[in-house]
């Protein structure tokens, strides 16, 4: 250590100079082990700087909480404010200037205490003030106390002998009639996240983008009944991806929102989040990782946050459309949906949905059976005669298979549609339409069906309504990430 301890000892003739050394010994001992247990300790712990000063080519800092590189603290309250720097002159040499909060370093050999008006840059001002005996009270006396010197610098100023300390960074516009703005890029040393406003605001989006993620994908394996025996692709990703959310949420939820979090246990976090997630980019595992930077906060923090917000939209969503059929016309059991172009291409796959919310699922497939409804399915403009003259329409297939897409909830009879027979599907792909016709004699609301999505049963005593939907199905890539 650069200053020893005072050799107190019995008869010691007491000078100035041995409790200036024993302060300078333990200023120096405390801040040498703050540093040594904490490499990230110096920063700011709160300050109120004026935007609208900014805009005015001035620098005004009402309070200021901070403690510096070599450990000094420094504390402005109300009433304490820092002297005004103007930024005219500076913008005029560079496009960006920091701004820093400085202090005089000390200097032993010269005078290192000085007079609040002096031009000397010393550490301290002398601030002589009236003290009470705290014991006794009263008798107060005229004690001559110090203050640090702190004021603010700019990076166009000599620094040289001042311990700095960067709390801002204006930039100039591109047009040089506009008034400056704090540069949104950069985020000074902070010794905790509430103390940035930009930087608090940056970890809290972070936890909402995985929050977020974590909803839609148990929202998705919950309607579709996955467990870890999912056969479908991409079921089972999904599950781990699941896992990974579950557990940053938990975590991101307590630490963005406490106080007193210093960033880089934080940042230490969203780093331990990306190599979890990692399993599901494209290289499957974890790339370069941007080392922490105290004095860089916001570059990194904004990189974490895209980094994240990539890897949990890896894995895409489950893909699907779905359209409800109508009824085409009034007193006429004609149904019909309209058709997207890109759902004719040849890799997307249709089915048809029935759904009752009164009817059981053994007897919505009875009513579509040809003893009931009947139902044909074909262009609009041929359907009717596709039934009337029983030519055969599009072919429907029970699916024995959910696609992993589609909702597996049990909401929906999914039926397959097929591109055969070749005349019914080059008709419908000409004209861009898909049409059902159904026997009218089982349904009770034909006066009322046209742009009704409600079709209303009576048979044999069972009444009920139907829904009918057209789900169009892009088929599943490679799952092996591209």
């Amino acid at each position: 250590m650069q200053n020893l301890p005072v050799h107190w000892s019995e008869g010691l003739f007491l000078r100035p100079q041995h409790f200036q050394a024993a302060d300078r010994y333990w200023n120096e001992r405390l801040q040498s082990a703050e540093r040594w247990d904490h490499a990230y300790n110096y920063g700011l712990h709160r300050i109120r700087l004026s935007a609208e000063a900014i805009t005015n080519y001035q620098v005004d800092v009402a309070e200021c909480e901070a403690r510096l590189p070599d450990g000094t603290l420094v504390s402005r309250g109300a009433g304490q404010e820092l002297s005004r720097v103007s930024l005219k002159a500076a913008l005029e040499k560079a496009p960006l200037v920091t701004v820093y909060l400085a202090v005089p370093n000390l200097n032993l050999g010269r005078p290192n205490v000085g007079r609040a008006d002096s031009p000397e840059a010393t550490r301290y001002v002398d601030v002589p003030g009236e003290v009470a005996d705290e014991s006794a009270g009263g008798s107060p006396q005229l004690v001559g106390l110090r203050d640090l010197n702190a004021r603010i610098l700019l990076s166009t100023q000599d620094t040289a002998g001042y311990e700095c300390l960067p709390i801002a960074r204006v930039k100039r516009s591109g047009d040089r009639e506009a008034a400056p703005q704090l540069d949104p890029d950069y985020i000074p040393p902070v010794l905790t996240l509430d103390t940035s406003e930009e930087l608090k605001a940056i970890a809290r989006s972070i936890y909402d983008l995985v929050g977020q993620r974590c909803e839609v994908i148990a929202r998705q394996i919950q309607s579709r009944n996955i467990t870890l025996a999912a056969t479908q692709p991409g079921d089972l990703e999904r599950i781990l991806l699941l896992w990974v959310l579950n557990e940053a949420t938990a975590t991101l939820a307590c630490e963005m929102f406490a106080r007193g979090v210093h960033p880089f246990p934080a940042y230490l976090e969203l780093c331990r989040i990306i190599g979890r997630l990692s399993i599901f980019g494209p290289s499957r595992q974890v790339g370069t990782i941007e080392k922490y930077d105290h004095d860089d906060l916001a570059r990194i923090y904004k990189w974490a946050r895209r980094e994240i917000e990539a890897l949990i939209n890896a894995v895409g969503n489950y893909e699907f459309e779905m359209e409800k059929f109508v009824g085409a016309a009034s007193g006429m059991p004609i149904m019909h949906v309209e058709l997207k172009p890109r759902w004719l291409e040849n890799h997307w796959d249709w089915y048809v949905g029935v759904a009752s919310r009164d009817l059981s699922k053994a007897d919505c497939q009875r009513l579509v059976s040809h003893d009931f409804l009947d139902w044909k399915i074909g262009s609009r403009s041929s359907v009717a005669d596709l039934y009337t003259s029983r030519i055969p329409g599009l072919k429907l297939a029970l699916a024995t298979e959910i696609p992993a897409a589609l909702p597996r909830d049990g909401s929906w009879i999914l039926y397959k549609v097929s591109r055969d027979p070749l005349p019914a599907w080059q008709d419908v792909a000409t004209s861009q339409t898909l049409a059902m016709r159904l026997s009218k004699v089982l349904i009770s609301n034909l006066p009322e069906l046209q742009g009704n999505t409600q079709l209303k049963i009576d048979a044999s005593g069972k009444k009920g309504s139907l829904e009918f939907a057209l789900f169009a199905v892009p088929q599943p890539t490679n799952p092996a990430r591209k």
